[in-house]
């Protein structure tokens, strides 16, 4: 489920407030992770594990040092900033020396269609070296590590909190893995809610950046004839056109939330200039911000979001 904040102070107002407001994902994911454990190993002197067979699925997330492993009988090396998620039938024999430190969790995956005996992460015939991947700035193993944290403070809240962290950390290592290599149930771009919850999400977080189709397709990881095929089979509309009307909307609960200017708000949703902000507003919405303005004044920190999202 996607939530939005939106924030209203001005100097005039009694009050400062955050509306939360939430769409998206509706449904039921096609398989709910079970975690199994979580922890940080750091590596004090060399040391082989024995080789073993994996009964679930295993993430490695290297933070420092360099993680060797054998594979299916294939030598492997895990820099610091990658991970590796091992799945099940895969042999696996640790080669780690000092400086190491990783984090790792184990799960598996519980499929909510009874008729599927084993969930799969991976489409079948993956190799081994495709199953590491980049974790773009850790982001990955610093939310592993608010786990351990949280974990380790022992009370029963707290165990919780944990778990639900886990469920974050699942779903975010789902989104770095290439589409091609997942099972295909897992493919969150062939779903509308699951595809303009993902979109949304980008541009909430960039809603001051002047985006480009290529920006929306590389954080999506997807191309941008995809992403144009997507917008219109899903949204009904153009990726430019569907960002300007997100942004437009944003305007509209500033101008009835907020004592904001509309050359402040189209410097604050990234316009290159209040002109060109005032005709795409009149061109979506049918009146000028200043028309919007006078039809629905100033409405406290408690009103109806104005929404012309789909």
């Amino acid at each position: 489920m996607l939530v939005t904040a939106y924030h209203s102070l001005d100097k005039e107002s009694a009050f400062e407030s955050e509306d939360f407001r939430f769409f998206g994902i509706a449904s039921t994911p096609f398989v709910t992770p079970v975690f199994r454990r979580i922890g940080i190993n750091k590596v004090k002197k060399t040391y082989d594990y024995y080789l073993h067979r994996h009964d679930n699925y295993e993430v490695i997330m290297v933070e420092s040092g360099d993680y060797s492993c054998r594979i299916n009988d294939i030598e492997i090396n895990v820099a610091a900033g990658e991970i590796l998620i091992l799945k099940p039938g895969d042999t696996h024999q640790d080669l780690c020396s000092p400086g190491l430190v990783y984090f790792h969790f184990c799960f598996d995956l519980q499929s909510i269609d009874t008729a599927v005996v084993n969930a799969k992460l991976f489409t079948d015939g993956i190799t081994v070296t495709r199953q590491i991947f980049k974790d773009g700035g850790g982001r990955l193993a610093g939310l592993a590590a608010k786990i351990c944290a949280t974990l380790k403070k022992g009370k029963i809240i707290d165990i919780y909190i944990g778990h639900s962290m886990m469920s974050e950390l699942f779903w975010r290592l789902v989104r770095i893995i290439p589409n091609d290599l997942l099972e295909k149930k897992f493919i969150f771009n062939e779903h509308k809610e699951s595809f303009t919850a993902q979109l949304y999400d980008f541009l909430e977080r960039n809603i001051s950046r002047s985006l480009t189709v290529d920006d929306i397709a590389r954080e999506l990881n997807i191309c941008d004839r995809s992403l144009t095929e997507f917008c219109r089979k899903f949204l009904k509309d153009s990726p430019a056109h569907i960002v300007l009307k997100y942004k437009i909307d944003r305007a509209a609960m500033m101008l009835q939330h907020t004592h904001m200017t509309a050359k402040e708000i189209s410097f604050s949703l990234g316009f290159c200039n209040q002109y060109y902000f005032s005709r795409c507003f009149k061109r979506i919405i049918n009146l000028s911000p200043r028309e919007f303005k006078k039809r629905w004044p100033f409405a406290g920190v408690m009103p109806e979001k104005v929404s012309f999202l789909p």
